[in-house]
């Protein structure tokens, strides 16, 4: 059966990701004020922790088929979240009640409705085609919306709710056995209201948008999670604000944590002398191999660079 982790990790050593500048003075610090065990100083103890003790992690089944996501309730008429679709017969076709990521989600006779929005561990598979499960639900009403752009990593797998069969029948989905809640990466963000756009050329000691953010990943699970990618994204850039993803590629052992300290906002300088910048707008964790599979949130498209 499985059960949640009880206690936290120790806190891991943040690593710091700068952008294009070192803090030499303090990794010279580092290197000269630690004492040496040649120096006569006792070695540094790790102090045990039950992150470290196997009977505090999650048993996983290194042959079954896991998956973590965000978990969301699907609405109707929702581009990014439809829980049903107009197709080009002219009728909606009821869909899943709730997704997993950018998955629709099935097999579950009932989800808890405190569930949405949490990160959740849920054993299952993945099937194809999506058009397997979608039950006829009458007409559908007319289309007098007006016609609007949508970034393409804001619209659904499934092409929104008015979609084509042909592409549902390219869509997957996971038939779930289990869904259990999980802690995987917590983001400490010292800034709560970050500007659109971000001060350029500020100066250094206040940073470009604000303070560092902390990024903790932990593997609470019994298994370690190997091709870790880590997504910090930012938005902005020249024009319409468009996404730009900072990747950190990584692997956590059993009970393992790390941290990354990342700025707030980054630059850049463009081939005609243009300075642009982009504001810290989240992160996102990936993982594609494996038994347990991370998948994106139902919001973010995963880079082209990135997919399988």
């Amino acid at each position: 059966m499985l059960w949640l982790l009880a206690a936290a990790c120790a806190p891991p050593r943040p690593e710091v990701i700068r952008h294009g500048h070192e803090n030499e003075q303090e990794q010279e610090h580092e290197k000269t004020s630690a004492p040496s065990a040649e120096e006569g100083a006792e070695p540094m103890q790790e102090e045990p922790t039950d992150a470290e003790n196997p009977d505090t992690l999650l048993s996983i089944d290194p042959n079954g088929s896991y998956f973590i996501g965000t978990l969301y309730e699907n609405a109707p008429f929702d581009p990014t979240l439809p829980d049903g679709y107009c197709l080009e017969d002219g009728q909606r076709y009821r869909g899943a009640t709730h997704r997993l990521g950018r998955q629709n989600l099935f097999g579950l006779d009932a989800i808890d409705p405190s569930l949405s929005f949490q990160t959740v561990l849920v054993r299952g598979e993945v099937r194809t085609p999506l058009t397997d499960k979608l039950v006829a639900d009458g007409p559908c009403p007319p289309d007098d919306s007006p016609e609007r752009q949508f970034r393409s990593d804001w619209m659904s797998d499934e092409g929104g709710y008015r979609t084509t069969r042909e592409k549902l029948e390219s869509v997957s989905y996971v038939w779930a056995s289990s869904v259990e809640t999980i802690s995987l990466l917590t983001i400490d963000d010292p800034n709560p209201q970050r500007p659109r756009k971000m001060r350029l050329g500020a100066a250094e000691e206040d940073g470009p948008a604000g303070q560092d953010i902390t990024l903790t990943v932990q593997n609470p699970l019994s298994i370690e999670l190997s091709d870790l990618v880590l997504l910090v994204h930012y938005e902005g850039g020249r024009g319409k604000p468009m996404p730009k993803y900072e990747p950190h590629h990584f692997s956590l052992a059993p009970g393992e944590a790390r941290a990354f300290v990342v700025p707030p906002g980054i630059e850049e300088t463009l081939d005609e002398g243009r300075l642009v910048g982009w504001t810290y707008a989240g992160a996102h964790l990936v993982c594609r191999k494996g038994p347990v599979r991370i998948l994106p949130s139902a919001y973010f498209q995963l880079p082209e660079e990135l997919g399988e």
